[in-house]
């Protein structure tokens, strides 16, 4: 399902970051517990990797997070969030084509941080959004700031929610999405969502996505980038213990209003396996995870799974595939998995990143994107694309009458001569059908 992965680098880290750039260029900035800042970038889609900047100026960072702008000649954003001050929050600004880095201060002073959650709208005049919470302490510990100049200035600082692992996400249009843990209890998952570019007092009331005896961890939230915003599917999912602790399970939940009203979540995954961080990455017909599966002790296995589920049918998530081939570190959050999206023709296709296991400590970064079989693999290529319905009886199931592959709602390859009734995808360069086949 996926290549055999590439080495970026073989330090041991402390936190890690990736974006990608409007030109499709691929950024990753690490921090290595001596004291290193290195960033790689790929021109090639991931095949080969460039060290462009090592810095030792910094102190080993908790947590970094990147994104990129909407135009050709915008910086590359990296995130640092710095141990010093109980954490001290910075940008890193790098502009690719000199290699200038320019440091701007986002949150430095006596309050802790200890998350950090960023974004970018998709405008060519973008904002940036940072949400940085103090987890020490529960009562207002959020806070939302943002910049309108590429982060060399941001706003005065919007007191936030009782917010533990903040997800800030851009939706579609000026729609802006947010999950978090509530802290007082921890056993809930709320949400709220900005229509206006986060503007100061915009925020919509809170939504109660969660309730329960047990506790929740590190909710994610994205939104498919289609128009209109109301109709763009809003996928939430987290991870929840069972038992206090003893067995963590995946949970999930869409909107299809636009973040205004939720279904009830589900469990996702297989009950008796530990499954937990999960990472989203939205695209214009997609949604697509990953998440770590397995053991979480020493001695145990742990695997990384990607899934995905399209906007036509937000309920359904497909069969998870394993992507690693050797144990991938799960205990460290600055750490987790990355996705990126590798753009070929009218698809997009996700690329993951991630650390290997080393006890106490995370080692390396390795990176694998899917195999495009002679420029396509059509098992990730349904869904992508817009669907036309089309209804047929056994008649017309012949090599006539479905050109190409035919898959089934998982991306399974399927053969036509031995159909069962049900709904089926054939999918093309420039469109998809939806098929519904009866007897």
């Amino acid at each position: 399902m996926f290549n055999p992965l590439t080495t970026i680098d073989t330090n041991t880290i402390t936190a890690f970051g990736a974006t990608i750039a409007r030109n499709e260029n691929i950024w990753v900035a690490l921090s290595t517990p001596d004291g290193r800042l290195l960033v790689y970038t790929s021109l090639d889609r991931g095949n080969s990797w460039q060290k462009v900047v090592e810095s030792a100026s910094v102190a080993p960072a908790r947590q970094i997070e990147m994104v990129a702008g909407n135009t050709h000649d915008s910086p590359v954003f990296i995130f640092y969030l710095s141990p010093d001050g109980d954490g001290d929050l910075y940008l890193l600004r790098l502009f690719p084509a000199s290699g200038v880095i320019q440091t701007v201060a986002v949150a430095v002073g006596p309050d802790t941080i200890d998350r950090v959650s960023v974004a970018t709208d998709r405008d060519s005049n973008y904002y940036l959004y940072c949400l940085y919470v103090n987890e020490q302490r529960t009562g207002r510990n959020g806070y939302f700031t943002r910049s309108r100049d590429q982060g060399s200035t941001w706003e005065a600082p919007q007191g936030f929610w009782n917010c533990f692992h903040p997800s800030l996400s851009s939706g579609a249009g000026s729609l802006l999405h947010c999950v978090w843990r509530y802290a007082l209890s921890g056993r809930e998952i709320h949400y709220s969502a900005n229509p206006y570019y986060g503007a100061p007092g915009r925020w919509r009331g809170l939504s109660v996505l969660k309730s329960g005896y047990e506790q929740c961890f590190y909710p994610a939230v994205v939104q498919t980038d289609t128009f209109p915003p109301w109709r763009a599917p809003v996928w939430a999912v987290w991870t929840v213990a069972r038992r206090d602790t003893e067995m963590l399970d995946l949970e999930f939940t869409f909107s299809t209003s636009g973040g205004s009203w939720w279904f009830t979540p589900d469990t996702l995954g297989e009950m008796f396996i530990d499954e937990w961080l999960p990472v989203l990455l939205p695209g214009r017909w997609n949604v697509d995870m990953v998440y770590n599966a397995g053991g979480r002790g020493e001695n145990d296995p742990t695997v990384l799974y990607w899934c995905s589920a399209r906007s036509y049918l937000p309920q359904t998530v497909s069969a998870p595939r394993i992507v690693n081939d050797r144990r991938v570190q799960t205990n460290i959050y600055g750490a987790r998995a990355r996705l990126v999206p590798l753009r070929w023709r009218h698809s997009s296709f996700p690329a993951v990143i991630f650390s290997a296991y080393q006890r106490d400590s995370a080692r390396g970064l390795l990176f694998s994107r899917t195999i495009l079989s002679g420029g396509e693999n059509h098992n990730i290529n349904i869904g992508r694309l817009a669907p036309v319905t089309t209804i047929l009886t056994p008649a017309k199931v012949t090599s006539t009458g479905i050109h190409g592959p035919l898959f089934d709602a998982t991306g399974k390859m399927v053969a036509k001569n031995n159909l069962r009734p049900g709904i089926y995808f054939s999918s093309t360069d420039k469109s998809i059908k939806k098929i519904v086949f009866l007897r």
